[in-house]
């Protein structure tokens, strides 16, 4: 929807929910309207995601009876954005008048000139979720003395240039934050004591930092700890030192572990089928050798692992999947494993994303993903694959789209349409055997590569594809 907020909505006196987000209502010049701090009757209100310009209205301040506000001026891939639109605020003093209030994002709003952020938001007794990502805060170094934030559970500062985990910083003192999200700053330090103090913490998000290091005795306390992101940090340990310096306490209840790009390095340990709890392993572009433990197939709430980008060795068979009944994302590309399936197993998964690159998964076709129909992500690229593409390809894989097969030997011809892949984007089947006429392609299919291959015949006069961009 797109044009401007009406103050014809000052006659509906009994409003109480307004959501316009994601709505083009904002633009170069066009600020937060201040007649909506005089619909008196508001709970919620909702304007994210809308390009508003300039400052943010005082006049929010009179919707006494808020519960909910959402401020959030970060990208919507909806919208297109002027670049000079800024929302900013220059006083929130007016935030305490909204003692009911919690629930506030002001995400993309430019904080730098308030200096008193700390100060003002302490006084919202009732805060439970804050938000304050990329809003180029200045943060104070002394610490605050007191604070009403006594029930805020979640707290988000992504993305404000935060360099340190510094002790006086306020919100270690809230003891009831469940939640903290600290990506994409600048932390360079190691943990500090402060941080084990946060006893309630379930979800920790610290990736995009610059931490170097993990210690046992900072975390020993973390014991509800669910979700931990450490990804793109140089941790530089060995993995089982990881690990083992993440708290024991926590380790059957931890159900996302995100240590990709870390530059860890060693072998991923046997004991590692103690994170019972485990749903999210991402261990991608690091320096992990050996061969995987086939203890990992005894997570059975495990729904994507993530291993690609190392230097992991040795066979894959169907022992490291046994109890994976959950398993629904498997990424192995660019290892040097051999996968050693049993032409007759059937898996106790389906896979919706398989990406098995420069693994010898061949020379026979796999033929255990015959059952695996919810595929919509498949790469089975420089696989070592030297075999016939079998009847049931196609169809079995009806749903993909994203597809994968180039650079093995695969023969077969194509069928005469593909317009029964509707979901199809991206088809990459160069470097193979393959004959036959180019067939009509799948209608919003963006990218083919069909070269080194040996078809014939002419182009078809209609590719049957109008969205195609890339034709090789």
């Amino acid at each position: 929807m797109r044009g401007e907020i009406s103050s014809s909505l000052l006659v509906l006196r009994h409003l109480e929910h307004l959501d316009l987000s994601g709505n083009y209502l904002g633009g170069v010049g066009v600020p937060i309207p201040r007649f909506l701090g005089s619909l008196p009757s508001l709970v919620y209100l909702n304007l994210s995601s809308m390009d508003f310009d300039g400052k943010v209205p005082p006049q929010l301040g009179n919707l006494s009876r808020l519960l909910y506000l959402d401020l959030n001026n970060i990208w919507n891939p909806n919208v297109h954005y002027a670049d000079d639109n800024i929302l900013h605020a220059e006083d929130i003093s007016w935030l305490p008048r909204l003692p009911s209030l919690r629930f506030l994002d002001m995400s993309g709003v430019n904080l730098t000139a308030v200096g008193n952020w700390v100060q003002v938001l302490s006084m919202l007794s009732n805060l439970r979720a804050l938000r304050l990502s990329e809003c180029y805060l200045i943060f104070p170094h002394t610490p605050i003395l007191h604070s009403n934030l006594t029930s805020l559970e979640m707290l988000d500062l992504t993305e404000n240039g935060v360099d340190t985990l510094n002790p006086t910083y306020w919100f270690w003192d809230v003891g009831t934050i469940r939640h903290l999200d600290l990506t994409n700053n600048i932390i360079s330090e190691p943990f500090l004591d402060a941080m084990g103090n946060m006893t309630s913490l379930e979800v920790l998000k610290l990736g995009g930092n610059y931490l170097t290091g993990v210690r046992t005795e900072m975390l020993n306390n973390l014991c509800n700890l669910r979700v931990l992101t450490l990804w793109s940090n140089p941790i530089n340990q060995d993995i089982s030192e990881v690990l083992k310096g993440l708290p024991q306490c926590a380790w059957s209840k931890i159900e996302l572990l995100d240590l990709s790009c870390t530059n860890i390095s060693g072998e991923i340990p046997k004991w590692i089928n103690q994170w019972t709890n485990l749903s999210i392993l991402q261990l991608s572009s690091n320096r992990l050798v050996g061969s995987i433990p086939i203890e990992i197939g005894m997570l059975s709430k495990l729904n994507q692992l993530y291993l690609d980008g190392n230097q992991l060795n040795g066979s894959i068979s169907e022992e490291h999947f046994a109890s994976s009944v959950n398993l629904e994302e498997l990424d192995l590309s660019y290892n040097s494993l051999h996968m050693m399936i049993n032409s007759h197993w059937i898996p106790p998964f389906k896979l919706h994303l398989a990406y098995f690159p420069r693994s010898e998964v061949g020379p026979q076709f796999p033929l255990w993903l015959k059952g695996q129909s919810n595929i919509t992500n498949l790469d089975i690229s420089d696989a070592s694959i030297v075999d016939h593409l079998p009847d049931w390809f196609w169809t079995v894989f009806s749903n993909v789209q994203y597809l994968n097969i180039s650079c093995n030997q695969i023969s077969g011809r194509l069928p005469r349409t593909l317009e029964f892949m509707p979901s199809a984007l991206i088809f990459d089947l160069n470097s193979n055997n393959l004959t036959g006429t180019l067939p009509h392609l799948p209608r919003h299919l963006i990218e083919l590569d069909i070269s080194r291959n040996s078809l014939s015949g002419p182009l078809p006069q209609q590719f049957w594809a109008p969205s195609l961009m890339d034709l090789f």
